[in-house]
């Protein structure tokens, strides 16, 4: 973190250590980690009742289904984390008065924003390497095949940035909710966002005027405004269970458009931080 300022240093390692004493974080890793070794257990008897096969029509040895659908399992508890970081992260500094003295420091509150944000998604991204790497390695020694390979990475990277805007927004919804609303609520509408990246990505203009609905007026604007999470992690999918089909070009749009949507939402929680009263 060379260049930045020894406060937004300071604000940065002190939400990591903040975040470690989350009791809850530690409960879903422990709870992780056991999924993980039973679904091992499970994965040794099945090879051991019908040893290595190719699950029928669909060109995928029984050994790679298990870290694939895990990855799905693990991304779920990823973006739980990161919602309940995100809620806590502000809100508990407000509750306890540290904002007033963090803000006390020759800092910015757009810096002072950044600094918690990173330092969450530090600590999210954290526990995923942590949980995908650990299903990879038991995994690979049961089937006897190495499974660290593209697809796996390529998940970190996507995943990783999912995580980012996931916890922006909860951010913002905890400064308008109670806590446990404000995780709820992020929860549902991240699945929104999901949905509505899943209900635009392949349709034009003619179709959405021809199918027009108001859960789709209500979409639009999310698909076009926020980070389109939905399709990172779609993309994903695609990696996962075709691992020989090359990554789509409109990928790398969704990438430019991620950049852009992420900056304007930072700005806008930024814009509601400086508003309120501290």
């Amino acid at each position: 973190m060379m260049g930045l300022s020894s406060c937004f240093k300071h604000i940065y390692f002190n939400t990591i250590q903040k975040e470690i004493r989350n009791k809850s974080i530690w409960s879903l890793l422990i709870m992780t980690s056991l999924v993980i070794i039973v679904l091992n257990a499970l994965l040794n008897l099945l090879l051991q009742l019908a040893g290595e096969f190719q699950m029928a029509g669909a060109g995928m040895e029984l050994g790679s289904l298990p870290l694939n659908l895990f990855y799905t399992l693990i991304d779920f508890f990823s973006t739980v984390i990161a919602i309940l970081i995100g809620v806590n992260s502000l809100s508990s500094d407000e509750d306890s008065g540290v904002n007033v003295q963090l803000l006390s420091f020759p800092v910015k509150r757009w810096e002072y924003l950044v600094a918690r944000v990173l330092g969450s998604w530090t600590i999210v991204v954290s526990y995923y390497v942590y949980s995908i790497v650990l299903a990879a390695i038991l995994f690979s020694i049961s089937s006897r095949d190495f499974m660290m390979g593209f697809q796996i990475f390529f998940g970190l990277i996507n995943t990783s940035l999912i995580i980012l805007p996931t916890i922006v927004i909860a951010i913002l919804f905890s400064f308008f909710l109670p806590k446990l609303f404000a995780f709820f609520f992020s929860l549902f509408f991240m699945a929104f966002v999901s949905y509505s990246n899943m209900t635009f990505s392949q349709m034009k203009m003619d179709e959405f005027m021809q199918q027009i609905s108001f859960m789709k007026i209500i979409a639009l604007p999310v698909h076009l405004l926020l980070p389109r999470t939905g399709a990172l992690s779609s993309a994903t999918n695609s990696v996962l269970y075709n691992p020989e089909e090359p990554i789509s070009y409109m990928y790398w749009g969704t990438l430019g458009h991620y950049l852009l949507s992420l900056a304007l939402l930072i700005f806008v929680v930024s814009w509601f931080l400086k508003r309120r009263d501290v």
